[in-house]
């Protein structure tokens, strides 16, 4: 995490992992008119970079590179630099990937592209250290590299990235086919058949809440009427969320209802509770996390869990609301 107490363009985002570079000494811009309006004014090449907010990579170059005033001083200098977010945007993310695959043979994150003003890009990369090490160009090499090309050789990077960019167009023209009808059900039916009904999500770990496979199963639901497309999406999301599994061990639901309230009085949509009583032999057969969840001196006691386990009980409501909001 940055030191830097001065925010920049990013704070006002809503990513996750654009607020993670809020406070980085660079000059980032969210991608928009306003990044390329100012480098073609100040006629300034883009310093581009991709990523997303679990991705370790991502982390390491921002801690090296980003939070370091000397790289800081070179890209607020000589470039305009734009942080995207590639769970926010694929769009973008698809584009540059194929920009980084045909430049170096593969790809990853963090995506690198530096670009002419009129995004034209004339290199690509994913992670660069920030010196050079092990036969890797660092961050700061190649960023005084371009700064001296760009002054030097500008029309030789320009007409290198128009090269590219005929390249990769050429690649996304598309094709003069008829859509299928069915092509919507055909995309959920992969959705129903990698849905994970027992963790949420789609296939195996690792997961991500990518916003558009939940607007697709919104829309699918709300076209269709589909009640296994909401159902996903609530798994996903609930997947994804920070809900609380609650067990409230009491044999009288009176007993229990200063804890289920505390519940309802805030929003809580993924948090669920569960009375189990003192005589009930099954549920602990359902869910076997509840077997030992019992009163503790005869009093209604709450079990507050998350991530597969649970807090230590309690019986006073004051430690169950510091449990259930923390």
């Amino acid at each position: 995490m940055s030191t830097n107490k001065q925010a920049n363009r990013l704070i006002h985002e809503k990513s996750p992992y654009l607020l993670q570079h809020a406070y980085n000494p660079v000059d980032w811009f969210p991608w928009g008119e306003e990044a390329f309006e100012k480098a073609k004014s100040e006629n300034k090449p883009i310093f581009l970079s991709i990523g997303y907010s679990t991705c370790h990579w991502c982390h390491v170059m921002e801690k090296e590179s980003f939070e370091d005033p000397e790289v800081a001083e070179i890209l607020n200098n000589n470039f305009v630099s734009i942080k995207v977010d590639r769970e926010e945007r694929p769009d973008i993310d698809h584009i540059y990937m194929d920009v980084c695959q045909a430049l170096t043979g593969h790809g990853g994150w963090p995506l690198t592209i530096i670009m002419s003003p009129d995004q034209r890009p004339f290199l690509a990369g994913t992670y660069f250290p920030k010196n050079d090490r092990m036969g890797m160009n660092g961050l700061i090499s190649i960023l005084n590299a371009v700064v001296k090309a760009w002054k030097t050789k500008r029309n030789e990077l320009i007409n290198s990235g128009e090269r590219i960019t005929e390249y990769i167009s050429a690649k996304h023209v598309p094709g003069r086919r008829e859509i299928p009808e069915d092509i919507f059900d055909r995309a959920f039916s992969y959705y129903d058949q990698y849905f994970d009904e027992k963790y949420g999500g789609f296939g195996s770990a690792p997961k991500f809440p990518t916003p558009h496979n939940l607007m697709f199963l919104l829309r699918y639901w709300k076209m269709t009427g589909n009640g296994k497309a909401l159902l996903s999406l609530i798994g996903l999301m609930y997947a994804n969320s920070k809900g609380k599994d609650v067990v409230i061990a009491a044999d009288d639901i009176s007993e229990a209802r200063r804890f289920i309230e505390e519940i309802s009085l805030n929003f809580n949509p993924f948090t669920v509770w569960s009375l189990k009583k003192s005589d009930d032999n099954i549920i602990g057969r359902i869910a076997p996390f509840m077997e030992n969840c019992t009163m503790l001196d005869g009093k209604a006691t709450a079990y507050v869990c998350e991530g597969f386990s649970c807090n230590a009980p309690v019986t006073g409501l004051e430690e169950y609301k510091k449990l259930l909001h923390s």
